[in-house]
């Protein structure tokens, strides 16, 4: 750590406070001036989204077949056998399908085009989603 003395603690309060005298003009030239350039960047972290056509929501439930698909974490599938039975005794002729049971891997994310065709297959109207822990 440097400590100024004397005349050198007089001059270093002259350039402080901002008075203008030469010996403080000298001083100032005698400072070399270090320019930094800074790449500033946006913290968004926004990116371009493409807009999808959305699939058409259906007027009711009644008479549609609904897949049920957990996370594979504990207790998501508690979550939606209760929805499941709400939804059988509320609506008429409603078809649910507890994708966990019919495919077993239906919970790996992102789901394996294997997965998609099988779930396909089984004609769901609707897909319910649910998280667990």
């Amino acid at each position: 750590m440097l400590v100024a003395k004397g005349r050198e603690k007089r001059e270093m309060k002259r350039l402080r406070i901002g008075r203008s005298d030469s010996k403080q003009q000298t001083k100032a030239k005698s400072l070399k001036e270090v320019i930094q350039q800074w790449d500033l960047l946006n913290p968004e972290g926004a990116i371009p989204v493409k807009l999808v056509k959305l699939a058409p929501r259906l007027n009711t439930l009644e008479g549609k077949t609904i897949g049920f698909r957990a996370n594979g974490k504990q207790n998501s599938d508690h979550f939606l056998n209760r929805i499941a039975e709400l939804l059988t005794k509320q609506l008429k002729d409603v078809k649910i399908i507890k994708l966990w049971e019919v495919v077993p891997s239906s919970f790996d994310y992102p789901p394996k085009p294997e997965d998609i065709q099988k779930i396909a297959q089984l004609k769901p109207d609707i897909i319910i989603g649910s998280q667990g822990d």
